[in-house]
């Protein structure tokens, strides 16, 4: 039962963080251009924050508030500022909830619970100069960003109303003094890194909120795209005035503001070239993109192209044509390779690059979001989401370039029927292929699952759900978050293989990692249930029963008909 902290937890809590005695790990937190960062000489609760081309000491100290319930608990309001503003913004420890086993570090989303007005209503300054419009719009951002950043379940707080965004639990046996020290630094570190996580992305969708952002990608103007490229690609400049018009505001200049923000935030050196130019000689263009490259290379060689795919390229279509993925069109995020006449790769490493580029896995290369998917995404979700994708390509980009200089034999895989493709330049349809096919039910599934959700109970219903480890080990994704009709929060792992079996192998270790591996803010899944398209076999059923009942583990198993349009679990 959760109720408001409790005296005793309270000192503790505040004992642990102004201890300067008791150090924390290295701590690099950031949102784009937003750091901030500590140094091992340096007081526990002194950084140095980096924004806007300026650098600046950050510290963490306690006040007392002008309400009553902070004058009640004088000096717990931890107030995180710099030199030049002393309260940034706030956090009131006296308000966080607790039960008999764990302290919520959390706050409200939104205005009343003390110090947020900053970004969730319009401070009191002459600095705050948005529209109302552009401040409600801001608020919605950071609920958005902030959702996908920490997705624990949402709280009811005990005192105040409201939605409560829980940053992380903290075990109370490891605020008392006579804890392990190791136990108490780490928790320490994890109080201080959430709050900062928070404070960086909220600063930065704040400082973003100041400029006029093109309005996000609409499904209709997709639609406008897709519909005048298929019926009549060429353009006329006297009488294609008005859809011409429409695809610069609502698909090239929305193109050219996603690449430019992507790179603003990315915690690498890239240089980018965005085609904002609608038109290409007599025709409209097929698609808008924006190419990304690492600094130090040319641009016309390994890069990542983002942009907007009408559906009618030739490479869509192919697509398409053999069922891997389904009309329409989308945007696209992929890993490329510049093999055209002005390309920057020599002949014969051109070859070698599209043949490495194509045995790349697709589902990790290539990703692409629909008219069905984009009502589900916003400027904030899809910068990050470009980000992520850009960061995890980093280290793919440079082994690209490393790669390209050999020669086709020392690239190609041996097979059967691969040499002679090899030799013609014709790559057959193979395991690179049959990954796309996977890749693409994957999404399917995914897609039916969360419009299925609502109707058995699920609130919440979030994809693709970061969970970051730490330093020394890769970040990694959820494929679905849920609340069930019970308030457990529950993780879905879709899986689109072959058989039953091979699902539930590799879905089963991806879950045991997400619940049971060491993160800076443990996930808090109460549920995990396997999803795929298969009907559950009696075997399988036994199976997942005994991991059930013998080791009590919380798993479960949902097939997703998606011929009768329901959801199958394992309890039915």
């Amino acid at each position: 039962m959760l109720r408001l902290i409790e005296p005793p937890a309270l000192a503790q809590l505040k004992a642990l963080l102004a201890d300067d005695q008791l150090a924390i790990g290295n701590l690099v937190v950031q949102a784009g251009s937003f750091v901030v960062r500590n140094q091992a000489d340096q007081s526990p609760l002194q950084f140095y924050y980096e924004h806007e081309a300026q650098t600046e000491p950050l510290r963490f100290d306690f006040t007392t508030w002008g309400t009553h319930a902070s004058q009640e608990q004088p000096n717990t309001f931890l107030m995180l500022g710099t030199a030049q503003q002393p309260r940034i913004v706030g956090f009131p420890l006296y308000l966080l909830p607790q039960d008999d086993q764990y302290l919520y570090l959390s706050f409200k989303l939104g205005n009343g619970e003390g110090g947020k007005n900053r970004w969730f209503g319009r401070a009191r300054s002459a600095e705050e100069t948005r529209s109302v419009a552009r401040t409600e719009q801001l608020s919605i951002d950071l609920r958005q960003a902030l959702h996908q950043k920490f997705f624990n379940p949402p709280l009811a707080h005990p005192t105040i109303k409201g939605e409560w965004l829980t940053l992380a639990r903290l075990f109370l046996a490891d605020l008392t003094p006579t804890a392990p020290r190791a136990r108490r630094q780490k928790l320490k570190t994890l109080v201080l890194t959430q709050l900062l996580q928070a404070f960086v992305i909220a600063e930065q969708l704040r400082a973003e909120s100041f400029t006029e952002s093109p309005p996000f990608f609409r499904s209709a103007d997709l639609d406008a795209f897709q519909q005048r490229l298929h019926t009549n690609p060429k353009y006329n400049p006297e009488a294609d005035t008005q859809i011409a018009t429409q695809l610069k505001s609502g698909i090239f200049a929305p193109t050219g503001y996603w690449v430019k923000q992507v790179v603003s935030r990315l915690p690498f050196s890239t240089h980018h070239v965005v085609r904002q130019q609608w038109e290409q000689g007599q025709y409209f263009r097929r698609y808008s993109w924006g190419r990304i490259f690492l600094q130090g290379y040319p641009d016309k060689g390994f890069y990542i192209t983002l942009g907007v795919d009408s559906g009618e390229t030739e490479r869509v279509q192919a697509l398409i044509a053999q069922r891997l993925v389904p009309a329409g069109p989308a945007l696209l995020l992929k890993v490329d390779v510049h093999t055209a006449d002005d390309s920057a790769l020599p002949p014969e490493a051109r070859q070698t690059g599209r043949i490495l580029v194509d045995e790349l896995p697709l589902s990790s290369r290539w990703r692409r979001i629909g008219l069905n998917e984009l009502a589900s995404y916003s400027w904030p979700r899809l910068l990050q989401e470009s980000v992520d994708f850009l960061t995890q390509h980093e280290s793919v980009l440079h082994q690209l370039w490393a790669e390209s200089g050999k020669s086709r034999q020392q690239v190609a895989k041996v097979g059967p029927g691969k040499t002679d493709a090899l030799r013609t330049g014709k790559i057959p349809l193979d395991i690179a292929q049959r990954e796309l096919e996977a890749n693409d039910e994957h999404r399917r599934l995914s897609n039916l699952l969360q419009s299925l959700l609502p109707n058995y109970g699920f609130t919440q219903v979030k994809r693709s759900c970061l969970i970051d480890y730490g330093p020394g080990k890769a970040s990694n994704e959820i494929d679905m978050v849920a609340t069930d009709s019970e308030g457990r929060i529950t993780f879905f792992e879709i899986k689109a293989l072959s058989s039953l079996d091979k699902c539930i192998r590799e879905a089963l270790g991806q879950l045991l990692e997400y619940t049971y591996w060491e993160t800076p803010s443990p996930p808090t899944a109460q549920r995990l249930l396997i999803a795929t398209a298969h009907p559950l076999t009696l075997p399988a059923r036994r199976y997942l029963q005994r991991l059930q009942q013998e080791l009590h583990f919380p798993l479960s198993y949902v097939q997703v008909d998606a011929e009768g349009k329901k959801l199958l679990f394992l309890e039915d």
